[in-house]
């Protein structure tokens, strides 16, 4: 809270996601680990508040488990109670700790998404989020009228947080995990790579992955360049295997 005597301003909303840590989490001290440092960072902290004791004060869960699609997780609405279900598989918690750090970001915005949406679209994410959000939807409206709330927020999350996502993994692998960073800005430092230091384009290329089959993706991977210069997608290729092959797990095996 604010310190005595200083307003909170009104128009910064308090985080709406109470989210429990289910003991598949907080009982793995991996995964306790990505998840406590996570919550410290600003992005976070703005969306969410984390506990792990199951009051009925708290509208989400974050758990491990299996997820049908075979995806890296998924949000499930049960009318305002949110389960976050992050995949239980080795083919996901055996990725570096960063990448398992955005399959939790991912699928804490769907939930703010969706609280955001109970709320009247108050929320810290977007400042026009029901305009934006609506427009959007309207916008694809005739592709799919079948389609599931989970693929219209990704085609909101891709052109509309994009950035915002890619800043907040940014900001939590410098500062919770600087060795690892120091590691990949160390190998990317070359001519066609990064010699000026990661930027925040090599988060959202780790995004992007969420996201495939939105416009916005096919937009990015149709775009070309001429050689020498690299095309958005093989940059984001390139991001992809550079996170997988160089990365490590900071919060242990």
């Amino acid at each position: 809270g604010a310190p005595s005597g200083y307003p909170v301003p009104e128009d910064v909303p308090l985080p709406k996601l109470t989210i429990y840590i289910d003991l598949s989490i907080s009982g793995n001290a991996r995964l306790d680990c990505i998840v406590g440092k996570l919550a410290l960072t600003n992005f976070v902290k703005s969306i969410a508040e984390f506990t792990k004791t199951d009051t009925e004060s708290r509208n989400s869960i974050l758990k491990l488990g299996e997820v049908p699609s075979g995806a890296n997780g998924q949000v499930e609405n049960k009318y305002g109670d949110y389960h976050i279900t992050i995949n239980s598989a080795q083919s996901n918690l055996g990725r570096p700790d960063l990448l398992v750090a955005r399959s939790i970001l991912h699928e804490l915005v769907h939930a703010e998404i969706y609280a955001a949406l109970k709320a009247n679209g108050l929320t810290p994410l977007d400042n026009n989020f029901i305009s934006n959000y609506n427009q959007l939807i309207g916008k694809y409206a005739s592709d799919n009228p079948e389609e599931w709330a989970g693929e219209q927020q990704h085609k909101y999350m891709a052109e509309n947080l994009l950035y915002t996502m890619g800043a907040a993994l940014m900001d939590y692998h410098k500062t919770y995990m600087l060795q690892d960073y120091q590691r990949l800005a160390s190998y990317m430092n070359y001519a066609g790579g990064y010699p000026k230091g990661i930027p925040i384009d090599f988060y959202i290329n780790l995004f992007w992955n969420g996201f495939n089959g939105t416009h916005a993706f096919d937009i990015m991977q149709s775009t070309t360049t001429n050689p020498p210069l690299l095309s958005p997608f093989q940059k984001f290729e390139r991001d992809n295997r550079a996170a997988t092959d160089i990365l490590t797990k900071p919060c242990g095996n």
